[in-house]
Formats: C-alpha cells, structure tokens, sequence
C-alpha cells in the first residue's frame, strides 16, 4: 500500500517503472495474498505461530543493523 500512497502524495515524483493496470492490478494482488494467508492460517495454524514467531524474533536484529547503517552513512556524511 506504500506504492500507492506515495503515488498519491508525490504525483509528480519521477517513477523508474510503469505499473500495468494500476492501481487495479496492485489492488487485486494485494487482496489475493491477504486472501491466501488468511487460507494458510487457517489450514495450518501451528505453522502460522511458529512463522510469525520467527517474524517477531527478526524485528530487532532488522532494526539493529538498519540502525547501525543509519549511523554509518551519518558518520561518513560528516
């Protein structure tokens, strides 16, 4: 949903790549990968757990080494 919202606060943004068939097309992917987790969920919920369990325990490190790069490029900047 990002790409779509910036698309509608920056119009006038540059854009590397035309998107076919937006926003249907954005739209329709979007609702059928909500449609196919919701389905893997339900189907198999112990695994679901064990996912968003590994999910949660990567948020820290992610935001540790984005941290950690933020810090780099403001020291080489300086």
């Amino acid at each position: 949903m990002r790409a779509v919202a910036l698309r509608q606060r920056e119009p006038a943004l540059s854009r590397p790549y035309r998107a076919l068939g937006y926003p249907f097309t954005t739209t329709i992917v979007l609702a059928g990968s909500v449609v196919f987790l919701a389905v893997a969920v339900l189907e198999d919920p112990r695994s679901a757990l064990i996912a968003a369990g590994f999910i949660a325990g990567c948020v820290p490190a992610y935001a540790w080494l984005a941290r950690s790069r933020r810090l780099r490029i403001a020291i080489n900047a300086a």
